[in-house]
């Protein structure tokens, strides 16, 4: 049976000409638990199969290389706690979200609320809580709507899917964004010809959003909206995708720079 995925938006924009597009997810859209064994999907439609002359996949054959290896990975600290002031929606296209994070004013906490960040790096147990300003969208930039952020930092690059458990009230917005380095302290959306800005409109309870398109990254950056009551953050991940291939050798020398550089090639090649 096929159901149409009607969660994503499909004007979204994209990273770029040679990539996928940046994701604007709505949770409330689709049924949260429609991968279950159990679950009912009897109003759904039933599939049909595509004639031979029709797909384009003809020629199948069994792959020669072994599958990439998923492997969650957690992110080692918190490198900022901060807040920003919420921009008014006319100054940007809704789904246009590199965009309104790059250009959105940061500021320490001062406002919004930020309790225990550091529980996002591992899991389980004890969560952070971010709770927006009291403040509404309009006022003096001095105050303004504030919506609290964090960016956490993986300890080298990595190379897969972002992932984020968390519970909060209805129509709390989560927006994120990756990059290679911090720039001023902040990750930089729109940066070497990539865009990459993500938005997940919740639904309420507990929920875990992992994008559909893979990054590469060491920073990630996350922005709580519209939570009047504190949104709960249980993990911050990543699921890394590699190539299987054992580390057989090592490399150092007198030079840290061609050290350094010899384990990055590694990493991500």
């Amino acid at each position: 049976r096929v159901r149409r995925a009607r969660a994503w938006r499909e004007d979204a924009e994209p990273v770029n000409t040679g990539l996928g597009f940046n994701e604007f997810y709505n949770a409330k859209l689709d049924p949260a638990d429609w991968m279950q064994p159990d679950f009912d999907d009897s109003a759904w439609e039933a599939a049909w199969e595509i004639p031979p002359h029709q797909s384009p996949w003809q020629y199948l054959e069994k792959r020669q290389t072994p599958m990439l290896i998923e492997t969650e990975i957690f992110p080692r600290k918190v490198v900022r706690v901060g807040e920003v002031v919420d921009l008014p929606r006319l100054m940007f296209s809704e789904t246009d979200i590199p965009v309104r994070l790059m250009s959105e004013p940061a500021y320490d906490l001062q406002y919004a609320k930020v309790s225990q960040p550091d529980a996002v790096l591992r899991g389980g147990g004890e969560a952070a809580e971010l709770k927006s300003s009291p403040f509404l969208l309009g006022e003096t930039q001095e105050k303004g709507a504030r919506s609290p952020y964090l960016i956490v930092d993986f300890g080298r690059p990595v190379f897969g899917f972002p992932r984020i458990q968390l519970e909060g009230p209805e129509n709390a917005v989560v927006d994120m964004t990756y990059g290679p380095d911090l720039v001023a302290g902040r990750v930089r959306p729109l940066s070497q010809g990539l865009r990459y800005g993500d938005r997940y409109l919740m639904r309420a309870g507990k929920q875990t959003w992992q994008v559909f398109e893979y990054k590469q990254f060491r920073y990630l950056q996350v922005v709580v909206r519209n939570a009047a009551t504190p949104v709960r953050i249980d993990s911050i991940s990543a699921v890394s995708y590699e190539y299987p291939a054992p580390r057989k050798g090592t490399f150092e020398c007198s030079d840290p720079v061609l050290t350094q550089l010899w384990k990055t090639c590694v990493d991500t090649t």
